[in-house]
Order: C-alpha cells, then sequence, then structure tokens
C-alpha cells in the first residue's frame, strides 16, 4: 500500500496538465479551439468566425452557443446583423456588415457547463475611424514631387561639367583664332608699307652735290 501511495503519475497526465495551463485557447468543459484570438476589421466588413471543438469521451447531447461577452452575456444570434451555427466538430460566427456594436469578445459555450462568467475566446475591433482620401494623395503627390527634383538635380549634376568643358574649349578657340588674324593684318600691312619704302628712289641732298647758294 505504501507503495502504492507513493506511486508517481503517469507522464500523459502531466503533460496534459501543462498544456491546459500554457494553451490560451483551451477552455473548460469541451475544449474549444478558436481560428483568431484577435482581429481587427474596417467597418462595412464582413466577419467569420470559427471555434471548433472534440466531442465528449462518452456519447451526449450537447449544442454550443455563441456569446458577447459582457456584464450579462449576450447570446450572439440575437445580436442583429450575426448569424450563427454549428457542425459536429465546430461551430461558426457570421458577422455579414461589421459596426462598432460588434465590438467584443465572442467565445463559444456548450450546453454541458453553464457557467458564462469565465470564457476564452476571440476579440473582433471594428474600426470606424478612417484616413480621409486626401491624405494618401497628399502624401504620395509630395514623393513624386521630391523624386522629380531628385532626378532634375541629377541630370544637372550631370550635364553641367560637361557643358562647361565644352564651353571652356570654344572660348580658347575662338581667342587663338581672333589672334591669328591680328598677327595675320598686320603682316599683310607691313608688306604692303615695306614695297611702298622699296619704290621711293633715294636723291642726293642738295648741299652733298656742291651746289652753290648762287646757283
Amino acid at each position: 500500500m505504501a507503495r502504492s501511495a507513493g506511486k508517481p503519475r503517469p507522464v500523459s497526465s502531466i503533460l496534459f496538465f501543462i498544456l491546459s495551463i500554457t494553451t490560451g485557447a483551451l477552455c473548460q468543459g469541451l475544449v474549444f479551439n478558436y481560428s483568431v484570438p484577435y482581429q481587427a476589421v474596417k467597418l462595412g466588413k464582413k466577419v467569420k468566425l470559427i471555434c471548433s471543438f472534440e466531442p465528449p469521451a462518452t456519447p451526449q447531447t450537447f449544442t454550443v452557443t455563441w456569446y458577447k461577452f459582457g456584464k450579462e452575456p449576450i447570446e450572439a444570434s440575437k445580436i442583429s446583423g450575426i448569424t450563427t451555427g454549428n457542425d459536429q466538430t465546430f461551430s461558426w460566427l457570421y458577422i455579414t456588415n461589421a459596426s462598432k456594436y460588434h465590438s467584443g469578445i465572442y467565445y463559444c459555450n456548450s450546453s454541458l457547463k453553464s457557467d458564462l462568467t469565465q470564457q476564452c475566446g476571440t476579440e473582433i475591433n471594428v474600426i470606424t475611424r478612417t484616413l480621409p482620401k486626401e491624405e494618401p494623395n497628399t502624401m504620395y503627390t509630395m514623393k513624386d514631387m521630391l523624386i522629380l527634383i531628385q532626378g532634375v538635380l541629377l541630370i544637372l549634376c550631370l550635364t553641367l561639367p560637361g557643358m562647361l568643358f565644352l564651353k571652356n574649349n570654344r572660348t580658347k578657340k575662338t581667342e587663338e583664332i581672333e589672334t591669328y588674324h591680328m598677327y595675320e593684318g598686320l603682316e599683310v600691312m607691313q608688306t604692303a608699307m615695306y614695297e611702298d619704302i622699296g619704290n621711293v628712289r633715294p636723291a642726293d641732298a642738295k648741299w652733298t652735290v656742291g651746289e652753290q647758294p648762287k646757283e
């Protein structure tokens, strides 16, 4: 008997205990597993939630019902715009047109458990505030303007050095041509002057011939 009193627990029971603590989607009574723990939707969108479960080992007749958490739990099927349904291993909740009144925590409960105060479930957050249409357009316009300015600056940075280089070369060539023509004109003028000087015949001065004053 002492041996039986000190006999360790089976490993399977220990694992089940750990899983029941660490898994947030496991609830008391039937084991419920929700498709998502949290879902944010826009105003007017459709929402679908699913909670799956394993039937009890012993065959029993039971029903699964969706509730909305609150001070007094409300049956989800009684809320406007919500429909619910059951299958053999899962139950679903469907919202056709989400509104701010649909925000809240929804959970499944079976007829095998009557306590509705503490249940895990999934939260729906209906986002009612939307950004104005002008803000995204303004943001995209500013981005386009910045990209355009960057492109123009890049083109200027690439083309300006080449344009300055070509301009400097043209200026140097123009100066060389003007200087050449200036010296060429001087040479022509000097040649004409030398030719005129060669045509002039030298004449002796009167006083070199011995001309007398009375002659």
